[in-house]
């Protein structure tokens, strides 16, 4: 019996290592072919990546390249502001001179004016006292006679 129990044990101590290596044999098939699936995952991704960087590159120029247009366009703005200030305000400077020398003329004119109004009514006073003697004198004379 012990004969049989041996033979029994070898036969399974047999079949479990045929098992194991079986198993290790799947275990290797499917090892490799999960290496290969995801080493075609691990390409894929690399591919999709490389695009995605080439489009950020793509998009980059192009971002730079209007930057560079709207800086250029700005500095003409400037530029421009600039120019019309420097237009705006030489125009004000013309209208500020215009004023002042307006003020100084009215103030020229208006003291002018009112010393030939205080002679002009200086003038009409004595031409009043002269015409009001005149009417007296001719008051005086009877004309009845």
């Amino acid at each position: 019996m012990e004969f049989l129990l041996k033979s029994q044990e070898n036969h399974l101590r047999t079949l479990v290592e045929s098992l194991e290596e079986k198993q290790v044999e799947w275990l290797n098939v499917h090892s490799k072919s999960f290496e290969y699936e995801f080493k075609k995952f691990l390409d894929v991704a690399k591919e999709c990546h490389d695009l995605f960087i080439e489009q950020v590159k793509k998009v980059k120029a192009s971002v730079d390249l209007q930057v560079v247009a709207l800086k250029s366009e700005m500095v003409k703005e400037v530029e421009k502001m600039e120019k019309n200030y420097t237009v705006l305000h030489n125009k004000i400077d013309v209208v500020v001179d215009a004023i002042a020398k307006l003020v100084e003329f009215n103030t020229a004119y208006s003291t002018k004016h009112e010393a030939k109004s205080e002679q002009d009514s200086k003038v009409f006073t004595k031409l009043e006292e002269f015409l009001s003697r005149i009417q007296e004198s001719i008051l005086k004379v009877d004309l009845s006679t």
